[in-house]
């Protein structure tokens, strides 16, 4: 607000001085003496009315266009909640949430209202308590044709849980037996691998024995303890697991951030062919082995065709990673720097937020008390401009923010932002795009 107002005054002195609008009779004193502008009429001509016209249009659009977006609540029924993560729970065709709240230990489902309410709170059921949970989603493990839910536990609970969905019965809380105690488990991942009847499971975790593996599903997936675990790489603390193609050979491989240690970095495992998936993943680091990485998102940021990476950093700016050739290791790091009034680096996304046909990046932040903690930057020539346009989203309320989804909540064809907020408790939020008009990649 102080810099509108600052550019507002300055542009009225800036055109009362250059012009002359302002007679030497419309300036009188208070009783200390200080000149004030009198409320004697001012005498205009044809054009510094015009000029004056001009500048006020052109503050308004500064406004608007610098204006936070409106925050609205998803849920907020317990504490610290720690991520969401979309799927469509009741087959209306708009996307649910899935949360888990690590202070509070629930997890829970909220129902999208449709498009008319979507700006109230939402729906929201709780279907499982778990110690410490860190990522929650749905999921049809079991091939039934409703979505379950697993949830990533940390702390001293150091498992990973399946919420089944029993329908009208409801849910029910079941652990996996081989994930108990390993690691401190931070993230999962459905994906197909083996090729049996029903889905498949990347999990991850951090600290003491951390790993990044693959639960295989067995002929009855309810029984969790005769699913498999293929343990492929030894991590620190993983952040982001992502199923993408890495390599253009139509099959899905795994990208993922590892935020600490020896082996800390942005890094892709390659997909093994069908006739050895239960053999190893080969290791491919991007980038980042000297950053704090965060949550990354992925896309093809500069419209070359080739896969380009983003990834906040805790306090190395934000890296930019563009794809130069179709070699696995042949990408070229860039660094923008954060926003000096901003918090730390948290999540990153990429996404068309203004409808100008040029990939934005959204980020959120962590240790942003009085700052910005959601924002969205812009380039004017190139994604590999030095400086890139930043532009405000939540304003400086919230501190702790965490990972970002950007999806159209509200049917209207741009872009909003999704994140939770666990210090200030401010829950499950979004973000509506004022746009309008912005496209997904």
């Amino acid at each position: 607000m102080r810099r509108r107002t600052d550019l507002f005054f300055n542009t009225i002195r800036l055109i009362s001085h250059k012009f002359q609008m302002f007679s030497p009779q419309q300036y009188s004193k208070d009783d200390r003496g200080e000149n004030h502008l009198s409320t004697m009429p001012i005498r205009l001509n044809l054009f510094n009315w015009i000029v004056l016209a001009a500048a006020s249009a052109a503050i308004s659009g500064f406004a608007a266009e610098d204006a936070p977006w409106p925050r609205h609540t998803i849920a907020s029924q317990s504490r610290g909640a720690d991520g969401a993560r979309f799927a469509d729970l009741n087959g209306d065709g708009l996307p649910d949430d899935c949360t888990p709240w690590e202070e509070g230990g629930r997890i829970t489902v909220s129902i999208h209202p449709g498009y008319g309410r979507v700006r109230d709170p939402w729906p929201t059921e709780f279907i499982g308590a778990v110690p410490s949970p860190e990522d929650a989603l749905l999921v049809d493990l079991d091939g039934d044709g409703r979505l379950d839910a697993v949830t990533s536990a940390e702390g001293e609970e150091k498992c990973v849980w399946v919420h089944w969905n029993n329908g009208s019965k409801g849910w029910s809380s079941k652990p996996f037996p081989l994930t108990k105690n390993l690691c401190q488990w931070m993230y999962a991942l459905p994906m197909r691998i083996a090729g049996g009847a029903c889905t498949d499971l990347f999990i991850a975790g951090k600290n003491e024995n951390a790993k990044v593996g693959w639960l295989e599903s067995s002929d009855n997936p309810r029984d969790l303890s005769a699913w498999t675990w293929h343990p492929l790489y030894d991590a620190g603390w993983i952040m982001s697991l992502i199923a993408a193609d890495i390599d253009g050979d139509g099959a899905d491989d795994l990208l993922f951030s590892d935020r600490r240690g020896a082996t800390r970095g942005i890094h892709w495992l390659k997909r093994p062919s069908e006739d050895d998936v239960r053999g190893p993943w080969r290791d491919y680091l991007i980038g980042g082995n000297d950053a704090e990485v965060m949550f990354i998102d992925y896309g093809d940021i500069d419209q070359d065709k080739k896969l380009d990476i983003v990834a906040a950093t805790s306090h190395e700016g934000i890296l930019l990673f563009h794809r130069e050739s179709s070699g696995p290791r042949d990408w070229s790091e860039q660094r923008i720097a954060m926003p000096p009034d901003a918090g730390t680096g948290k999540s990153a996304g990429i996404g068309d937020l203004d409808g100008d046909g040029k990939m934005d990046i959204a980020i959120t932040c962590e240790h942003s008390e009085g700052k910005h903690g959601v924002f969205w930057l812009s380039y004017q020539n190139s994604p590999r401009d030095a400086e890139w346009t930043f532009h405000p989203i939540s304003g400086p309320e919230g501190t702790k923010f965490d990972r970002l989804k950007l999806i159209d909540l509200d049917g209207d064809g741009d872009l909003d932002l999704v994140t939770c907020e666990e210090r200030e408790d401010l829950g499950v939020i979004w973000y509506e795009n004022p746009a309008k008009t912005g496209v997904q990649r």
